[in-house]
């Protein structure tokens, strides 16, 4: 019976500590500085809570979080990652621009291939571009 009353009591009290908790509403938009593009999918993380999100098609995202003071890191591959502390004490806005990472971007390579067949005969295309 004890324990049946404070199982009761704890679900009674739980949430009610959780609707006093102070969340504010972290958002913005991630862009390329060089061309004002949206960045899709890029990584908005949260390193103290281990916690983050991504861009949608529209470059923007949303976290909602305690007030505090965070790291937040935004990353995509082929950008230099952009590390900016906050302390948010109230709904922030926070426009991002990253810079392309010049150094991956020159290392790729595309390779393309084609298998054409003529008749009984077949011939194999492979195209190289850096």
């Amino acid at each position: 019976m004890k324990k049946n009353v404070l199982l009761f009591t704890l679900t009674l009290i739980i949430p009610l500590l959780l609707v006093g908790q102070d969340f504010v509403k972290l958002s913005g938009i991630v862009t390329d500085a060089h061309n004002g593009k949206v960045i899709v999918n890029a990584d908005v993380f949260i390193e103290v809570e281990k916690t983050g999100t991504l861009t949608n098609s529209k470059g923007e995202y949303v976290l909602y979080l305690l007030k505090g003071e965070y790291d937040i890191v935004y990353s995509v591959k082929g950008y230099e990652k952009y590390t900016t502390k906050l302390n948010i004490t109230e709904d922030f806005v926070q426009l991002v621009e990253l810079r392309q990472n010049d150094k991956i971007m020159n290392r790729s390579s595309i390779f393309a291939g084609w298998n054409i067949f003529n008749g009984d005969n077949e011939e194999k295309l492979t195209m190289k571009g850096d």
